[in-house]
């Protein structure tokens, strides 16, 4: 028996863990494991040069003589189909900051990971753990973009950004 990169295979038989097919007699009922690594998952089990089973992580099979068992892993990725920014909007006074959140979705994505932009940076900039620091009035889209391949974009959390205003700056003079 044999497995592919991936993962591993395990054969036990009354108990007792095997690790070579000559350890058999013909008509022995052998129970096969297989234990994908992170991002893996079972492709299918093969007898014989024919897939036998792409769905369970144990099989049991009868040995016959010359039977060849082989199991194949294939990568399991899950990609980011949805990015939220939280806030959605703010107005912040220059030299504020503000800690955007982001929900990835689904929450098991293999590769959570995102490059965080602002589209003037002038305005507010963000950092790439989504920190935005105000720097002049105006307004600023700060968006999120997946780094797995997927294309994945949110939409933009919007940042106002006001100079701070004195409580005399309405007041005239009598």
């Amino acid at each position: 028996f044999s497995w592919g990169e991936g993962g591993i295979l395990s054969a036990l038989v009354d108990g007792e863990w095997i690790t070579s097919p000559a350890m058999l007699e013909e008509g022995t009922v052998v129970d096969f494991t297989a234990s994908p690594d992170v991002n893996y998952a079972l492709d299918a089990w093969w007898l014989n040069g024919e897939v036998v089973d792409t769905i369970y992580l144990n099989v049991q099979l009868e040995m016959l003589q010359n039977n060849e068992i082989h199991v194949a892993f294939k990568l399991d990725v899950v990609g980011i189909e949805e990015i939220i920014l939280s806030p959605s909007k703010a107005i912040l006074i220059k030299e504020q900051q503000l800690q955007l959140t982001a929900t990835i979705l689904p929450s098991n994505a293999t590769n959570p990971e995102l490059i965080w932009s602002s589209s003037d940076p002038e305005v507010a900039s963000v950092d790439q753990s989504g920190l935005v620091t105000a720097f002049r009035p105006g307004k600023a889209l700060i968006r999120a973009v997946a780094v797995d391949g997927s294309g994945v974009l949110s939409a933009p959390s919007i940042i106002e950004v006001k100079e701070i205003s004195s409580p005399f700056s309405s007041q005239r003079s009598q």
